[in-house]
């Protein structure tokens, strides 16, 4: 399917959430929801094993984009507070 089986979605799930952890980086994932009735199982798997792996979910690029803008505005932030 779409998003393979249980076991690939968790393994992925994990190995976004080890690469932010070992990058000290934020990891954000944009999902598409499927088109039909069929893929909603799998992609109902997948949101659970990313949300399980402690990685945010976002299925509209515009509620990305603002999600964006707030981790890099909070960044900038304590990033200038350091300057002072």
């Amino acid at each position: 399917g779409r998003f393979g089986s249980e076991d690939l979605q968790k393994a992925f799930a994990e190995a976004l959430s080890g690469a932010g952890r070992k990058c000290q980086k934020p990891v954000f994932v944009l999902l598409r929801p499927p088109g039909d009735l069929d893929g909603m199982k799998e992609f109902l798997g997948m949101h659970a094993a990313l949300t399980k792996a402690g990685l945010p979910v976002f299925y509209e690029m515009e509620k990305f984009a603002r999600a964006m803008v707030r981790v890099i505005n909070h960044q900038q932030t304590i990033n200038n507070k350091g300057d002072s």
